[in-house]
């Protein structure tokens, strides 16, 4: 019995430390911004779509999402047009490229992945604060 809770003890211990190496990583203050804001959009872009880059689910508004940070088709087509993306909404480089644009110029842009920023934790994306 001890060395089953020993071994619990351990492998809590690993798992919190290396929790607390990438929370640290992703939020050190030596990283730019845009190390910064790549590292959040990569853990939203894990909780939405698991790495799976072509993925098509329907919603739970009965709408259907793409790619890899699962946009829905009106959301796409607005910010895509206003931000001159030209690329298909399956291209997950573009997905990439137009939510970066989103965080740093849309108030609450972010919230777009509500359910992954606020319910999932990833949490708000970075300030931007470089000088």
């Amino acid at each position: 019995m001890k060395r089953k809770l020993l071994y619990l003890f351990l492998l809590l211990s690993v798992w919190f430390f290396a929790w607390g190496v990438l929370k640290a990583k992703a939020e050190s203050p030596d990283l730019s911004y845009d190390q910064r804001l790549e590292n959040w959009v990569q853990q939203v872009r894990w909780e939405e779509s698991r790495g799976h880059d072509m993925l098509v689910i329907l919603d739970t508004n009965n709408k259907y999402s793409y790619g890899c940070l699962q946009f829905q088709m009106a959301t796409w087509n607005n910010y895509s047009k206003k931000y001159g993306i030209t690329e298909e909404i399956m291209n997950c480089d573009a997905q990439i490229k137009l939510t970066k644009l989103i965080v740093q110029n849309e108030k609450k842009g972010y919230d777009n992945w509500w359910t992954t920023v606020h319910k999932k934790g990833v949490g708000l994306p970075p300030e931007h604060t470089d000088v």
